[in-house]
């Protein structure tokens, strides 16, 4: 997040204390547009280079989601799509996960690295130049 402020409001309203606010920006959703083209040519161009692909699905059931990528991790697969994660009482979801040959303390699991593949969930009007 990018102040405490933000982070505030963002609890807040994930309590149902607040409700988010909604507006209309085309260049927000433009963005958003080229994000997720550009995460399935991903995807596709892992699929057709014959990788190991998990596609982990969150809709519905955000735990059975965390089940699936915990036996995807454990069975060694060399991406997961869409890997979910709970930890203490947050959660979330990473685009991408890469195994990496590197043993780690898991056992069987290998390590992974993240691979961030679409814009974040909110654009930063602070990012944004205008043009004059």
């Amino acid at each position: 997040m990018g102040c405490e402020h933000q982070t505030q409001l963002a609890l807040a309203a994930a309590l149902g204390e607040v409700s988010r606010p909604s507006f209309s920006n085309a260049y927000a959703d433009l963005i958003r547009q080229k994000g997720d083209e550009h995460e399935e040519a991903f995807l596709k161009s892992l699929l057709a280079a014959g990788y190991g692909v998990r596609q982990i699905s969150a809709s519905g059931d955000f735990e059975a989601a965390v089940d699936a990528t915990n036996e995807a991790m454990s069975a060694g697969t060399a991406y997961i799509y869409q890997a979910a994660f709970t930890g203490n009482s947050w959660r979330g979801v990473a685009d991408f996960l890469e195994r990496v040959e590197r043993p780690t303390a898991l056992g069987s699991w290998r390590s992974r690295k993240t691979l961030v593949n679409k814009r974040p969930q909110e654009t930063s009007m602070a990012g944004q130049r205008r043009r004059t």
